[in-house]
């Protein structure tokens, strides 16, 4: 026994000793696998190859990301989340930097559009002819082209102003209160939607959804409702969102009630299509505006409504407006490094941005999409698209309009290709954050 332990070790030791190694091994390789994602990654927004200053502050940040995603949030006020936080803001200042020596050449992109009550596209100063209301995969591609869904897509008109206006909608104003399973359902919501930060993503409570609901549109509440419980409860909901036909030709055969349920043999995975529903005031800017053109209404950002901050998330989203109106502002990937990412502290799967939410000129020097839906109308955000929501209604100065609700609802998908391919290096340091969340051990 004495020769073997001297020869070979004890068997404690030799697990310790393979534990140890690969757990190295392990480190190298992630380490390594982080290196060639910022190389790979569409994370530079200039021309050109990155300078050295430039992978330096990369490499800490994404350094920082992997601390933050690993560990809880309860190490926030300890030694380690202080440095991944000193050397988060030290990247983000390297990065504004260096992005400051390049100007963008311009900062409103022009968004495509797919007019479903016209059959057209229109994509470039382009305008393209579709057959039907209902376009099929083939024809979207010709008119928008094969890449279609790496860019926001703007969809007018996939639902008419009669299908919304049909009493017997549960996803309605009056749905949600009236309909007896519906309005006693409790409901996580934002206590006030107006306030700014990383504070602001969390739901501050649970009530049934009619209280909700009459508060928001009577009283004219601050609250917020951001909750995937209503479709989950009731899965048949779905087809109350979107047209399922036109969703399938254009974006896949992900969005029926079974899709919601569950993913793998007998549904025992997480499912990989959820569809959270939003409500909130939408306040009036009371200016002239082009129509989609969220940047005549900078001026208005600066004030106190009900919005969601810039943030990316992992997922595909068709987000259709039900009643009312939003603006969105969308801008890409690549220019992540202009916005100051942070992944989510308490293991959600999204990054936000740490820019000032009430600078009316955050984004006036970045290329970024701007667009306002109404009702009836649905835009696609690809995964990892950064994006805003300003709760405001546009309206011309002469035209007198109360502030109306906004209700709408999103079909969020995963789809594994374009989650790596659209921002491997967000793809790669978001994973022990997504691990968390399939296995509800997030804190939010």
């Amino acid at each position: 026994d004495n020769a073997l332990d001297d020869g070979c070790g004890s068997l404690p030791s030799i697990v310790r000793d393979v534990i140890r190694h690969v757990f190295i091994n392990t480190v190298i390789v992630s380490f390594l696998f982080m290196i060639m994602c910022i190389v790979a990654m569409p994370l530079y927004p200039l021309d050109g190859m990155p300078s050295t200053s430039y992978m330096r502050a990369s490499v800490k940040w994404s350094t920082s990301q992997l601390i933050k995603s690993i560990f809880p949030s309860t190490f926030a006020d300890g030694e380690l989340w202080g440095v991944a936080d000193k050397w988060e803001a030290n990247a983000w200042a390297e990065w504004e930097r260096i992005t400051s020596e390049s100007s963008p050449s311009s900062s409103v992109l022009e968004m495509p559009v797919l007019d479903l009550r016209t059959c057209t596209a229109t994509s470039d100063d382009a305008t393209t002819t579709c057959s039907s209301s209902s376009p099929s995969l083939s024809e979207v591609k010709r008119a928008l082209g094969d890449d279609f869904l790496s860019r926001p897509l703007l969809l007018r008109g996939i639902w008419s102003e009669e299908q919304l206006a049909d009493p017997n909608r549960r996803l309605s104003l009056d749905g949600m209160q009236q309909h007896a399973d519906l309005a006693t359902l409790a409901v996580p919501y934002y206590a006030d939607a107006t306030k700014s930060g990383y504070s602001a993503m969390k739901p501050s409570g649970v009530a049934p959804l009619r209280d909700i609901v009459s508060n928001i549109t009577n009283h004219q509440g601050k609250q917020k409702i951001g909750s995937q419980v209503l479709v989950e409860t009731y899965p048949s909901l779905i087809e109350e969102v979107a047209p399922i036909d036109v969703v399938t030709s254009i974006f896949g055969n992900h969005f029926h009630s079974d899709s919601i349920k569950g993913s793998g043999p007998f549904r025992v995975f997480p499912a990989w299509t959820t569809v959270p529903v939003f409500l909130a005031g939408s306040e009036v800017a009371q200016h002239a505006a082009n129509d989609g053109d969220i940047s005549t209404a900078e001026t208005e950002q600066n004030s106190k409504h009900p919005r969601t901050d810039l943030h990316c998330e992992p997922i595909g989203n068709i987000a259709v407006q039900l009643h009312g109106s939003k603006m969105w502002s969308l801008v890409p990937s690549e220019q992540s490094v202009l916005l100051k990412p942070s992944v989510s502290r308490h293991g959600r799967a999204f990054y936000y941005s740490s820019l000032d939410p009430l600078d009316p000129t955050a984004l006036s020097s970045i290329p970024h999409y701007t667009v306002t839906t109404n009702a009836g109308d649905a835009l696609w955000v690809p995964p990892w698209m950064w994006h805003r929501v300003d709760y405001l209604n546009i309206v011309d100065e002469a035209t007198k309009v109360e502030p109306r609700t906004s209700l709408a609802a999103s079909l969020f998908h995963f789809r594994p290709v374009d989650f790596l391919a659209n921002n491997p290096l967000f793809a790669f340091l978001l994973i022990p954050n997504l691990v968390k969340e399939l296995l509800g051990r997030n804190t939010e």
